[in-house]
């Protein structure tokens, strides 16, 4: 490393803003902690001088720790690893080995933005949670470091009979020279405009998961005193005046209603979209993948091809009619690019795209260049298996509604349920699938949605082979496929399929020493 970079070094005095919004997301995170102050205030109300005081104390605290944070924080690149001093009344040292680096992030919030500062991401393969986080780093140095750590990485995982004490000078002149390469051989793989931004918010949006959960929650509402507010009475006024008891009418009203929530969803996920991900780039240097983006937080996220466990083509109902697809490359589980679950994605790609897209990606573990032309459908005995109990369970309630809480009304109710009910399931067991094609597995699922995930069997990590009674007359099971990013699970095939992709994925991983993850 260089010289700099080998000594400890302290971050700028603007990782206090940094460390101050973290500290009150912590806060919120863990509202309980402030629920007496908050019931405090309520009680005697906000304008007390125990309430101001305690919230002065709160945000004094806060930035005290922020400080204290800064003056003790100190990094170093030395020795095969990243080291960092931190800590407030105890000192807490992190040594994070080069060889165990999977992401290398680069992220610029919204108060960063006016002093063009960055904060430095890095993540492990060993860890759900960011094991080091350096804030307010200049540009310049923040591209530096990062290119410094994946290529220390890089080395440290294909060098395996290396020395690990070679001396900082010969190191640095190994990762210049990668660092080198690395630029010459970058290459933008996609690019997505304002329009495809636009797109992506449209069809991605949770409009019909919001409408399923929201269902239930309506239901507990306080109508009685909703009704009796007057700028409710007025809309029903007006939409009695509007229908005037025409069935037809109030079918087009409701509908127009559903749409315009839609569209209003849809205007949500739209600007988030674009405040997120505009100007949407991803290029390709050497064998790591960067996005870069984001209109308030800059973001520049990097991803090994190498350490791709799943590459996830998903098309929500919108994105059918529209042919567009989202693809997410899935890395080990707890180490998302994207938060809540998610991981680097692609928005907005057709079935041409993606064709394009694929056989530039040549150290991808997967082999597949398109996305498969058909599939294989599981047994019927999954779809009938659940038909019988849920008729079973209806034929229950029924009589018992009618017999024993004396509630007939209850039993059309109950049959309507359970025939939404077959109708989802004989959909999801329609969507069910896979395709076998050389050393890669594709699984096809999804219910209105749908969804390929597209699976190296060179990066299994263990395979079960579950069987029913049912399931063992008919010489089906369930094969269960784990990868460090979760398990994926294939129902109601033949057994003998399922053994040969079982064998298959053991034959492939028994002879390979490289690290799976």
């Amino acid at each position: 490393m260089g010289s700099k970079l080998s000594q400890w070094t302290k971050l700028s005095p603007w990782s206090v803003v940094s460390f101050t919004f973290n500290n009150f997301r912590l806060l919120l995170t863990n509202a309980y902690a402030i629920l007496p102050f908050v019931y405090t205030g309520w009680n005697q109300g906000f304008d007390s001088p125990w309430m101001i005081a305690a919230t002065s104390a709160i945000l004094l605290l806060i930035l005290v720790a922020s400080i204290v944070k800064w003056l003790k924080f100190r990094y170093r690149l030395q020795d095969q690893q990243l080291d960092i001093l931190s800590g407030l009344l105890f000192t807490k040292a992190d040594k994070i080995p080069f060889n165990k680096i999977q992401n290398v992030r680069m992220q610029q919030p919204f108060y960063f933005r006016p002093v063009g500062l960055y904060s430095l991401v890095v993540e492990t393969a060993g860890s759900k949670h960011d094991e080091a986080s350096l804030a307010a780093i200049p540009y310049r140095h923040a591209i530096r470091l990062k290119k410094q750590l994946l290529a220390a990485s890089q080395q440290a995982h294909t060098s395996l009979n290396s020395d690990a004490a070679q001396n900082i000078a010969s190191s640095e002149h190994t990762i210049s020279t990668a660092n080198t390469a690395q630029g010459l051989a970058s290459s933008t793989l996609v690019s997505k405009s304002f329009t495809d931004l636009i797109k992506f918010g449209f069809y991605q949006n949770n409009f019909l998961w919001f409408a399923i959960i929201a269902g239930p929650i309506f239901s507990q509402l306080p109508w009685e005193d909703i009704l009796e507010i007057q700028a409710v009475n007025d809309g029903l006024d007006w939409y009695l005046a509007i229908t005037q008891g025409n069935i037809g009418l109030q079918a087009i009203v409701v509908i127009l209603a559903i749409l315009l929530s839609y569209m209003l969803f849809s205007m949500i996920s739209i600007v988030s979209a674009i405040l997120k991900y505009f100007p949407y780039k991803l290029s390709l240097q050497q064998d790591t993948l960067h996005r870069t983006g984001g209109v308030l937080a800059k973001q520049h996220d990097a991803m090994r091809l190498k350490r791709i466990q799943v590459v996830r083509f998903s098309q929500p109902i919108f994105g059918r009619i529209f042919k567009l697809w989202t693809i997410d490359f899935k890395q080990v589980k707890g180490h998302e690019v994207e938060k809540r679950g998610q991981h680097m994605l692609v928005p907005s790609m057709s079935s041409h795209d993606i064709a394009n897209l694929l056989p530039q990606l040549e150290q991808l573990s997967i082999q597949a260049h398109a996305l498969p032309p058909q599939r294989q459908g599981i047994h019927p005995l999954w779809f009938w298996r659940r038909l019988s109990w849920l008729i079973l369970a209806a034929t229950i309630i029924s009589a018992a509604s009618v017999q024993w809480l004396g509630i007939p009304e209850l039993a059309p109710i109950i049959m309507l349920v359970v025939g939404i009910m077959i109708a989802v399931n004989y959909l999801t067991y329609r969507q069910w699938g896979f395709h076998k094609s050389d050393n890669d597995l594709w699984i096809h699922k999804g219910t209105f949605a749908r969804a390929w995930h597209c699976l190296p069997l060179s990066k299994v990590q263990h395979v079960n082979l579950m069987q029913t009674p049912s399931q063992r007359k008919r010489g089906l099971a369930t094969l269960y496929i784990g990868l460090a990013s979760g398990t994926l699970e294939l129902p109601y095939i033949e057994l003998s399929q399922a053994r040969a992709i079982a064998e298959h994925a053991l034959s492939l991983v028994t002879s390979d020493n490289r690290n799976w993850i």
